[in-house]
């Protein structure tokens, strides 16, 4: 779809040729440039009868600047206001289809957060999560190895000793296989908490930003069977996220518990 731009205007009113980025503030300038680079055609072109003060109309693809058209025009002008801001409304913005809140995550908090910015970037964010989910288990995963080495008969490791075998040997053939049961739980616990995956992403990320490099499966049933209202979908998708758990589940099952 090709962009347009369309205004209100008086048409005696003339926009002097300027740069589309000149008449920023050299510190919103700066980090445009360093960050995102040259301007998009539905920028470029909205820029000057935005901050002219005219009412402007830009339609254009997603994913073509549109947004952050007009988001940095008034980042521009709180920013010159000084460093003191008074306690009021100043900006009014309404954004369909939490594309403002993408357009914050992805080309505001990205540049703005300490490097590396973990849980704003695209390849870091999932990782993240895994981390600290895999943090947040550890204990109870601990718990249930502590429980089973109880039931590991200390027999077995002083006829480790006598055979001669040392304390690797003795972990690998004695302790090893006796918490092989505790090992299975563990992994099946484990890929149900990866499958059910929700609050992490969802509080963490914003819904799975950045541009979905953390949507976990079920957020995204969430996202298209509450926010976008295809019950359909989020349903076919639930279904094969039960399938394809039990799948994983049982040849992990087997392959832990095979002698």
């Amino acid at each position: 779809m090709d962009w347009m731009a369309s205004e209100i205007s008086l048409p005696q009113h003339k926009i002097p040729p300027v740069s589309s980025l000149s008449s920023f503030h050299p510190a919103v300038r700066d980090w445009f440039a360093s960050r995102l680079g040259e301007p998009t055609a539905p920028q470029r072109d909205g820029w000057p009868h935005i901050r002219a003060g005219r009412h402007t109309l830009i339609a254009a693809p997603t994913g073509s600047g549109k947004t952050l058209a007009a988001f940095l025009s008034a980042i521009d002008a709180l920013l010159r206001s000084g460093p003191e801001l008074i306690d009021e409304t100043r900006v009014l913005y309404v954004s369909p289809l939490r594309a403002l809140a993408n357009d914050v995550q992805k080309n505001l908090l990205g540049p703005l957060a300490p490097n590396p910015s973990w849980l704003v970037n695209a390849k870091l964010a999932m990782p993240s999560i895994a981390i600290f989910v895999a943090w947040k288990q550890l204990g109870f995963f601990i718990l249930l190895y502590l429980a089973a080495l109880q039931n590991v008969p200390k027999e077995l490791y002083e006829a480790a000793s006598v055979d001669g075998a040392n304390a690797w040997r003795s972990f690998w053939s004695v302790t090893v296989p006796g918490v092989k049961s505790a090992t299975t739980l563990v992994v099946i616990l484990a890929i149900i908490t990866g499958a059910n995956l929700f609050t992490e992403p969802y509080l963490l990320t914003n819904g799975g930003g950045p541009d979905g490099a953390s949507t976990s499966p079920v957020l995204l049933i969430y996202q298209k069977g509450i926010q976008q209202q295809n019950p359909d979908v989020a349903a076919a998708i639930g279904v094969i996220l039960v399938l394809g758990v039990m799948v994983i589940s049982l040849v992990n099952k087997y392959v832990l518990e095979r002698d």
